[in-house]
């Protein structure tokens, strides 16, 4: 009786692993490049980072690059410095200029948002306790959507980014209050869809999609940190194409890819004490072109490059391949 149990559990924990590799490895159509989509996340406190023009990259994006999607970031602690003081004066100027184009913006809102550190609460909001600071925080989300939901060129909202995933300096939500944060979002413009994000190698997915009307996820292909050094996540397009359609069953709601990877992942030093040739064992422009491919074989339509800013300053290091193909690019997507 113990035999037949044993060899039972082998048998069950091999067909495990097999449906897991036949699920993870076995190959699956593309997604035509006729279907294709593709967007940016731009920030305007990385492109001063870099010692770029942020105004001038910014009209840059939408003029030379032809950038008709857009996604932005309400950081708190740019809109909100001091309590009750509030300063829009850089979002209004690029939703304004967006708009002029027709180009269509995803408005990112929360504490969480797109670029290091994430984290972007004001100083005086950390000194609070953590229930006042909930409140101030929702009291943010009203004063920014109140103030962008009539406008045309808004498309959507972020609420958070990768929220509960352990990345930058921010505490992880609870989740009945990244609902409350939904829900504020949504009374106060029940229009417009809201947008999840997880991390795509380490996310779920699926719990974020279940809070929002979709879900986006990053794909990054080489990441760096202090132990191991450089590193590629070792999955097959196939494993997203796949968490993708899991989503779709399960919620029915999209999946699209919010961060692809398209800058180098830095070691821990800053881009200006670094050699560019340590930026190219991260990033070349064969894994631009590798990464599209990588992104299109994974079945995601719709994609937000990561790295616009740092396309403009390696043009700045003799580098202008990234930027050109960028160019390229937007140019085929936006006849498409």
């Amino acid at each position: 009786m113990l035999e037949r149990l044993r060899k039972f559990i082998l048998v069950f924990l091999w067909v495990l692993v097999g449906a897991f590799f036949v699920f993870v490895f076995l190959p699956t159509r593309g997604t035509p490049a006729a279907s294709m989509s593709y967007g940016v996340t731009f920030t305007p406190s990385y492109a001063r980072y870099l010692g770029l023009n942020w105004q001038r990259l910014y009209l840059a994006i939408l003029d030379d690059l032809g950038v008709r999607q857009i996604r932005l970031s309400a950081h708190w602690d740019d809109i909100e410095p001091v309590k009750g003081q509030w300063d829009f004066r850089e979002l209004d100027w690029e939703v304004v200029e967006a708009s002029k184009r027709g180009a269509r913006v995803v408005l990112a809102v929360g504490r969480k948002l797109p670029r290091w550190p994430e984290c972007r609460v004001p100083a005086w909001a950390k000194a609070q306790e953590p229930a006042v600071l909930e409140q101030s925080l929702l009291l943010m989300l009203e004063t920014v959507v109140t103030r962008y939901r009539a406008h045309p060129a808004v498309s959507a909202w972020q609420v958070e980014n990768e929220p509960f995933f352990s990345f930058g300096n921010c505490s992880v939500p609870s989740l009945a209050f990244y609902r409350s944060e939904i829900e504020t979002v949504r009374r106060l413009d029940p229009s417009r869809p809201i947008l999840a994000t997880d991390s795509g190698e380490l996310g779920s997915w699926i719990s974020l999609a279940r809070e929002a009307d979709g879900v986006g996820v990053s794909m990054y292909q080489m990441t760096w940190n202090p132990i191991i050094g450089y590193f590629s996540y070792p999955v097959p397009p196939a494993f997203y194409r796949r968490k993708s359609s899991l989503v779709r069953w399960a919620t029915s709601k999209s999946v699209f890819l919010s961060e692809l990877q398209m800058e180098p992942w830095l070691p821990d030093q800053s881009i200006h004490n670094l050699p560019y040739s340590e930026l190219e064992k991260s990033f070349t422009i064969e894994r631009f072109r590798n990464n599209l491919r990588f992104a299109r074989d994974a079945g995601f339509d719709i994609q937000y490059l990561w790295g616009v800013e740092w396309w403009a300053w390696a043009v700045g290091r003799g580098h202008p391949e990234f930027w050109e193909a960028a160019q390229k690019l937007f140019k085929i997507s936006s006849v498409l």
